[in-house]
């Protein structure tokens, strides 16, 4: 599959010359590995981590049942997305622990709060439906200028879910349901839009549930 060539791979190759080390960053899956194997394609490719390795960790954390990995949502939709699943605390108190936060003073103000509140979120929904006794179907989408965070397969419907710690309602935390949403709705889906957020009132707005943090458990998943 030919690949489309990077403003940066002339800045990598110079910068190669002149150190001995270069570091890449960005987000995660933005194409970082690629990039550094299509320009240097005679050197070899180590992780330092065998992917056995992390697999067999990740299985240990999910039978303790203090993690779990949301896999991307299938659907007929032709368009590229994300395929890579999502991680998530189940321990919400844990992953702060291993983050360092002491306090909810501290977490109220941290850069990682938002995808804090994602994972418990996520982790809730988990919990009430494995205490039915029935095995979750969650997954999350995202695709190009899409990002839905948890898509729930309830079997007669699809349940789109977003988390926002926020305690203010905005617009765009309606986008990604909305566009998913539709495309699901012409595809034959019936749909229903959900927004958990760190406010205190229930309404409805934006053609979406909006529901804060503590009624979580009032919803059926």
């Amino acid at each position: 599959m030919p690949v489309i060539d990077r403003n940066l791979a002339a800045v990598l190759l110079e910068r190669t010359r002149h150190y001995p080390v270069v570091t890449v960053t960005d987000p995660r899956q933005s194409g970082k590995t690629t990039l550094c194997r299509t320009v240097f394609p005679d050197r070899p490719y180590v992780s330092l981590v065998r992917h056995n390795t992390i697999r067999a960790w990740l299985s240990v954390l999910e039978a303790s049942f203090l993690a779990m990995r949301v896999p991307a949502h299938r659907s007929n939709l032709r368009k590229r997305r994300i395929k890579a699943p999502k991680l998530h605390f189940l321990d919400s108190g844990l992953a702060c622990h291993l983050l360092g936060i002491r306090s909810a003073g501290e977490l109220r103000h941290h850069p990682l709060r938002g995808a804090i509140f994602e994972s418990w979120v996520a982790s809730e929904v988990f919990k009430a439906v494995t205490h039915r006794g029935e095995q979750p179907r969650l997954g999350h989408y995202r695709a190009a200028g899409t990002e839905v965070d948890l898509v729930i397969d309830l079997g007669t419907r699809i349940v789109l879910a977003e988390a926002k710690s926020g305690a203010t309602v905005t617009p765009r935390f309606f986008g990604g349901m909305r566009r998913l949403g539709g495309e699901l709705e012409n595809a034959g889906f019936a749909v229903e839009r959900r927004l958990v957020y760190g406010g205190e009132v229930r309404r409805s707005r934006g053609g979406a549930e909006v529901v804060p943090w503590d009624r979580l458990p009032e919803l059926e998943w």
